[in-house]
C-alpha cells in the first residue's frame, strides 16, 4: 500500500473496469516481500522499502465468469521518492499492455471502482496490529 500526503497509489488496466493497488504475483520459491520489491521496482521505478504487513487477505469472488480464490498479502511502503518524477497520474507500458497510475486522496477513494473495496475503508484507519480478511462474495 503506497500512501503519501494522504493519497493511495492506484492503477487500472487498459479495459478494465476496476481499480486496484499496485502489488502482483509471487514467483516460485519467492516470499510475499520479496515478491512485491520485485514488482515495486517495475512499476513504480523507484526506491522502497517496506515498513509491515498490514493484512493478509482471502479473497472469493468471480471475474469474466471464472471462480477465483485469491491469497494475497498488503504491506505498508515507504516511497523514497515519487513515482514519475510526483506526477498525480501517468502511464506505465508493459508487456503489450497499459497501466494507468494515479495518486487518489482517501476521501475520494469511494468514487472509483477498487477492489478489492474493504480497502476503500480500512485505509483510513490501519491498525497496529495486522489483520486477517476473508472476503466472500
Amino acid at each position: 500500500m503506497c500512501k503519501h500526503d494522504n493519497k493511495i497509489l492506484i492503477l487500472q488496466g487498459d479495459g478494465e473496469d476496476f481499480w486496484y493497488v499496485p502489488g502482483g504475483r509471487v514467483k516460485m520459491l519467492e516470499n510475499s516481500e520479496d515478491a512485491l520489491k520485485r514488482e515495486l521496482a517495475e512499476e513504480l521505478a523507484v526506491p522502497i522499502e517496506i515498513n509491515r504487513l498490514i493484512w493478509s487477505v482471502e479473497n472469493f469472488f468471480t471475474l469474466s465468469e471464472r471462480k477465483f480464490h485469491e491469497i494475497s498479502f498488503y504491506y505498508e511502503v515507504e516511497l523514497h521518492e515519487l513515482p514519475a518524477n510526483g506526477a498525480e497520474e501517468y502511464i506505465l507500458e508493459e508487456e503489450g499492455r497499459t497501466y494507468f497510475f494515479k495518486w487518489v486522496p482517501v476521501e475520494e477513494l469511494d468514487t472509483y471502482n477498487l477492489q478489492p473495496a474493504f480497502i476503500k475503508e480500512k485505509v483510513k484507519d490501519v491498525s497496529v496490529h495486522t489483520a486477517h480478511i476473508v472476503l466472500q462474495k
